[in-house]
């Protein structure tokens, strides 16, 4: 994200779209909304600068015969840029504002929502001491009366990590705080808290260790979901550690 907006930010000077507080007012809202709101919002804040931007330049010369002409030869200043994308800056933290709580309600659920209560073997999968590959371990997890309490139980499992050999590709202090399912395209929705993200160690191979882990944790244990969508404190995240695509659902498919 900061390489992307340092680059905008450069083309926008050398161009002399924008003065350097210009460019630089620019580029921290660039990354405010990366960070809120994601790339989607990042490109309709960049229309709204590059309009301004482009428009000020627009046959600069005959506006300045007609005295009509923006001062510093049309390069915008931070005035202008905060001009420029103040109802993209409204527009994103109304849904930044608004988004946790949509988000906490899920999908709506339908159909088979109540299963036996007792018991069940399920299968959690855990990483080597290298965090370079998986395992399985057979356990008996208590489950309760609904079909997302069985998820729900089977993640802690997970969570709490393995009783024999191994070690947790989850982050030490991660908590599941809500599952939800879309069963119009079977897509399982997990909610952590932020030491998914804040507590993992890095590395593509860790991450993928942790994805994966979580992935094959769920088809393995119920056949009938076809992508996790994993959240954190409510939230899509770009990514975990850097290497793995966040924002849209896994596909089972992919991680078998």
């Amino acid at each position: 994200a900061i390489a992307v907006t340092a680059l905008l930010g450069y083309v926008s000077y050398a161009l002399g779209t924008a003065s350097i507080p210009g460019m630089i007012t620019g580029m921290l809202l660039a990354l405010v909304t990366i960070v809120l709101g994601g790339y989607e919002w990042f490109v309709l804040l960049i229309a709204f600068f590059a309009i301004g931007g482009l428009s000020a330049k627009f046959r600069y010369e005959q506006k300045r015969v007609r005295g009509v002409a923006e001062d510093n030869e049309g390069a915008r200043g931070s005035g202008n840029v905060l001009g420029n994308s103040a109802v993209a800056l409204v527009a994103v933290a109304y849904w930044w504002f608004t988004g946790r709580d949509r988000s906490a309600d899920g999908p709506p659920m339908s159909g088979v929502t109540e299963v036996p209560e007792g018991s069940r073997t399920v299968e959690l999968f855990f990483a080597d001491e290298q965090e370079t590959a998986l395992f399985s371990e057979s356990r008996q997890v208590a489950i309760g009366r609904s079909v997302v309490e069985q998820y729900t139980q089977v993640i802690r499992a997970l969570i709490a990590g393995p009783v024999d050999a191994g070690v947790s590709a989850i982050p030490e202090g991660t908590r599941l705080l809500a599952v939800f399912l879309d069963d119009e395209t079977f897509t399982l929705y997990l909610d952590f808290s932020g030491e998914l993200v804040a507590g993992h160690p890095g590395g593509a191979a860790a991450e993928y260790s942790t994805v994966q882990a979580i992935v094959k944790t769920t088809s393995e244990n119920f056949p009938e979901i076809r992508a996790v969508q994993i959240l954190v404190e409510g939230y899509q995240v770009g990514t975990i550690a850097g290497h793995i695509d966040g924002y849209d659902p896994l596909r089972v498919e992919d991680w078998r």
